[in-house]
């Protein structure tokens, strides 16, 4: 009788983990699955890349295809990831100035799939969004930390090759402390995206 009892709950506790090690594999995977558009907000601008010199991002900002320069480099201990876009001056291509300043900020390089939050800590990373007009900012977007799907995920991250690309998943709603300017919406998302770029340092 005790052999049996012994049995039953060693195969209860192997089929327990192995659900639990799936429920770790399937997060993993679905860190940032596709999504759909649903927004139908027209009162924003989408705004060139730039030169995309040490590599790019891409995503839907809203409902809309969205692209921007990437790149990314390692300060002590923090590794950052910065995409921007620009406002080409029409007949002057040497001319580019800024309209979007997007920063991931990150401590821990160990982890494939992290959560994009308003602080820095081993589980999470800091990111923040500027709208701009060159070098004044228009608005600052804070994440939208009630939305459950803010994540980053890495598929690269090699400091010796300084090369790193990922996706991301990330909502932002602006500071109503600044006197908004009618081109900047008050709730924006990015999803679907990927980023592709370089570590500079």
């Amino acid at each position: 009788m005790r052999f049996i009892l012994y049995f039953n709950f060693l195969f209860i506790l192997i089929a327990f983990c192995y659900c639990k090690d799936d429920e770790i594999q399937k997060k993993t995977s679905e860190c940032v699955p596709n999504e759909a558009i649903i927004s139908k907000d027209s009162t924003f601008e989408i705004y060139s890349p730039g030169k995309m010199e040490y590599g790019y991002a891409t995503a839907i900002k809203l409902n809309k295809q969205w692209k921007a320069s990437s790149t990314a480099f390692l300060s002590k201990d923090t590794f950052y990831i910065y995409f921007r876009t620009f406002w080409d001056v029409p007949n002057e291509p040497t001319l580019e100035y800024d309209t979007e300043f997007l920063i991931i900020q990150i401590a821990n390089l160990n982890e494939k799939c992290m959560k994009l939050s308003r602080a820095t800590t081993n589980k999470s990373c800091e990111m923040y969004f500027s709208a701009l007009s060159d070098d004044v900012t228009e608005d600052r977007y804070y994440i939208l930390e009630s939305d459950p799907n803010n994540y980053i995920q890495f598929d690269t991250l090699n400091l010796e090759t300084g090369r790193v690309a990922g996706k991301f998943m990330v909502s932002f709603e602006r500071d109503k402390s600044r006197v908004k300017k009618p081109w900047n919406p008050d709730f924006v998302r990015f999803f679907n995206g990927e980023f592709h770029c370089r570590i500079k340092n």
